[in-house]
């Protein structure tokens, strides 16, 4: 007996933090189940139209709270000890020394190598920048124009359409998009880049490492602005904005996420594992729009990033209170590796060790992995995580440690000068961010409201 312009549907769970409920009916007898949640109830609209409202996340370079002005201080770390100790610019100042031995020049040839290469480096830049800003480490200078320097050599070198660089992207007629030659020549090689695997992770870095030289020097987005807008089109494209790239390729707007999967079949359909180098995807996107001054692009991309961040904390990370998946199977993993369209695994493409499904759900830490990883969630998550500390590799080490400092910035800084200057770390950062992004967790909520004065009767 409804109207024929009514629309029957079933809202997944992470529609419902956003969708306007106005002309909204729920048909509670109506139930369904699938990989996204159990006895989801079927809603009616009135017309044809879902609305969503979604609150864009900060896109800044710099984190929310000032380094060593939060949740971590020099006093806390002097009370800790009960004995003088450096102070936390002083100790990054002293990593950063380390971090910068030459030579800088990225050495890998395939986008995502690349890409991470040039991200660690971009972080390196924002932290000796703040190094200088802040607390005056006049030596560092030379070493800021030095890493300008870097990069954009690199990345020109990255864009350039020469035929010399075995790395470099061209345009595809077939799919409409921007691939590795050596990609299109080998469907396999460059993680797939070439079948449209994982564009979002690998140009994310890039994009991040992009919109950092561009914040520091205007003209070099100028110079290079078609390419970087080649890029920006090819993961994050608006509906209508370019004849030559589809509308935001990964994203699927009703899951909420993106598929890393490409064109490659699957037996359970498209998959995503790393949905927090999606995240650094949209983030880095939102970032070089802003800087090229692209405020549309800069708005969508916030948009891309919104949702990524939303589906991120309702399908891959598995809270106590979880009601998505089975307690088998959610409470001795509290993090999900893959989610496919028709499975959901506590594993990866590498191993299922607890630090891989969890840390590669995590990576890289940067000011918006604040928006992605609650306290309330690392809480519970991070115990599980802690067990696997024992036979971790160093490389997830470091990893484990950032988690942990969203719940614990002592315990985790404490931590990672015990690894010593010369710990490795993954090729997307370096121990200078690491000690650089513990500094800035701010001062957790409970703690920060505890500690406002009262108001008198």
């Amino acid at each position: 007996g409804g109207n024929s312009d009514d629309l029957l549907m079933v809202p997944l769970p992470h529609h419902w933090d956003a969708l306007q409920l106005h002309g909204i009916r729920r048909v509670p007898e109506a139930l369904f189940s699938c990989t996204k949640g159990r006895n989801l109830p079927a809603v009616v609209t009135s017309g044809r139209l879902w609305r969503f409202a979604y609150t864009p996340p900060p896109v800044t370079w710099k984190p929310s709270t000032p380094f060593g002005q939060g949740a971590l201080t020099d006093t806390v770390l002097q009370a800790a000890w009960q004995t003088p100790v450096a102070r936390m610019w002083d100790t990054v100042v002293a990593q950063l020394v380390v971090d910068l031995r030459e030579p800088l020049d990225p050495t890998a040839t395939d986008p995502y190598g690349f890409g991470k290469q040039v991200q660690r480096l971009a972080r390196l830049l924002l932290v000796v920048d703040d190094a200088i800003t802040s607390e005056g480490y006049m030596f560092l200078v030379a070493r800021k124009q030095q890493l300008q320097e870097v990069l954009e050599r690199s990345l020109s070198l990255f864009l350039q359409t020469g035929d010399s660089q075995p790395g470099r992207l061209v345009y595809d007629e077939t799919y409409g998009g921007l691939c590795s030659l050596v990609g299109l020549e080998d469907k396999n090689a460059d993680f797939g880049n070439g079948y449209y695997n994982d564009h979002h992770y690998h140009y994310g870095y890039l994009m991040y490492a992009l919109s950092v030289v561009v914040h520091f020097n205007p003209g070099y987005g100028l110079e290079h602005r078609q390419a970087i807008l080649a890029l920006l089109y090819d993961i994050a494209a608006p509906s209508g904005a370019s004849s030559f790239f589809p509308m935001a390729r990964h994203k699927d707007f009703f899951d909420g996420h993106s598929w890393a999967s490409g064109l490659f079949s699957q037996a359970n359909g498209k998959s995503q594992e790393s949905v927090s180098e999606a995240i650094n995807a949209y983030y880095g996107a939102a970032l070089l729009a802003q800087a090229m001054n692209e405020t549309a692009l800069a708005s969508f991309a916030s948009l891309l990033l919104s949702t990524e961040i939303s589906a991120a904390q309702t399908y891959w990370q598995i809270p106590n209170s979880t009601e998505i998946y089975d307690d088998a199977f959610s409470r001795p993993n509290a993090m999900v590796g893959n989610v496919g369209a028709l499975s959901v695994t506590a594993s990866t493409w590498f191993g299922d060790r607890p630090e891989f499904v969890h840390c590669i759900n995590m990576l890289p830490f940067s000011p918006i992995t604040q928006e992605l990883l609650s306290p309330s969630f690392v809480e519970y998550e991070f115990p599980i995580l802690d067990r696997s500390v024992p036979a971790a590799q160093p490389q997830w080490l470091a990893l484990i440690r950032q988690d942990q400092g969203v719940v614990d910035a002592l315990g985790s800084w404490n931590a990672i000068q015990s690894y010593g200057a010369l710990f490795p770390v993954d090729s997307g950062t370096s121990l200078s961010d690491t000690y650089y992004w513990i500094g800035t967790r701010p001062v957790p909520a409970a703690a920060a409201t505890a500690a406002e004065p009262s108001a008198e009767a």
